[in-house]
């Protein structure tokens, strides 16, 4: 199908020249950039044509097209020449600009160039419908470290779940066995969920659905927190914005505890923003994000290895 696809690219082009005379870029481009999307579509992204990109050098510079996703993340850039350029030095010209590096497609009509962290990695002839199919699958097929680390987080945290689960269970038992005021409000949810659910719920129904529900609450918490802490190292601060319920909640008891185990210092700062904590702020207005769940800033930092000044 996506050899099909580059056919009807390739047979667009030609009847483009044939009726317009033209082989200049701003004439053919158009064409490719229906291309990109095509193969854009299958992986649920867009190319967006001349989105500013700011620069290493503290520019602004306008690629032909950025790949987006739905949380607007760009995975690649395509820039486009005529074919009475000389592709190379254009290629050349553009970095000395600025222009990303990380993951760009150039093309002339004549000739595709992949780079992707500033080294040639494909280049083909734009005649040849299996190599350009190749040359642009490799191209928007990209993934980039971050979302590749993120990816391994989750999975890691989904082989953490039994273990996660079994510290629960322990943390529940000893509370039955040491807090009093602990069994007295277990056993009168017991009694709660006995009446207006089930007569025949256990103890142990009451002690499993708390300790899967706190994974259930703050699973994306863990998610976020495990893949920004693989990528810190001995030094180095985590700053997350979230809602503010995992400062005083108890069923983010697991959560904090975690927090507290990983790093050296911990810094909150509460916005007191939660509308249906506090009424006498309804509305949105007094929220920064315009929402009525309280916003919590936290940095975390560790400071394991040696604190050069």
């Amino acid at each position: 199908m996506s050899r099909l696809l580059v056919t009807q690219y390739q047979a667009e082009v030609a009847k483009i020249i044939q009726y317009g005379g033209s082989r200049k870029e701003t004439s053919i481009r158009n064409a490719f950039e229906r291309l990109l999307n095509q193969y854009c579509k299958p992986r649920n992204y867009l190319l967006i044509p001349e989105l500013d990109y700011k620069t290493q050098f503290n520019t602004t510079v306008y690629p032909d097209g950025t790949i987006k996703d739905a949380i607007r993340l760009e995975h690649g850039w395509w820039e486009s020449k005529d074919e009475y350029d000389v592709l190379d030095e254009e290629i050349e010209q553009k970095f000395e600009k600025g222009y990303p590096d990380e993951n760009i497609l150039f093309e002339d009509s004549q000739t595709a160039v992949l780079i992707q962290h500033g080294r040639e990695q494909l280049r083909v002839s734009m005649g040849e419908a299996d190599a350009l199919d190749g040359l642009i699958a490799t191209f928007v097929d990209y993934e980039r470290p971050e979302v590749r680390d993120f990816r391994t987080a989750i999975a890691k945290f989904r082989d953490d779940i039994p273990h996660i689960l079994e510290a629960l269970r322990e943390e529940i038992k000893k509370a039955e066995q040491e807090n009093p005021e602990f069994r007295d409000r277990r056993n009168a949810f017991l009694a709660v969920c006995r009446q207006s659910i089930n007569p025949e719920i256990e103890i142990f129904d009451i002690k499993e659905g708390t300790a899967q529900n706190q994974i259930v609450v703050y699973d994306m918490y863990t998610r976020f927190f495990r893949w920004a802490t693989d990528r810190l190292g001995k030094n180095g601060i985590i700053a997350f914005i979230t809602n503010r319920s995992y400062i005083d909640s108890k069923t983010f008891d697991g959560f904090r505890k975690c927090v507290e185990r990983e790093f050296d210092y911990i810094y909150i700062v509460d916005t007191q923003s939660d509308v249906r904590n506090n009424p006498k702020i309804s509305g949105t207005k007094n929220n920064v994000f315009g929402i009525q769940t309280g916003i919590a800033v936290m940095f975390l930092v560790k400071t394991s290895g040696e604190i050069k000044s």
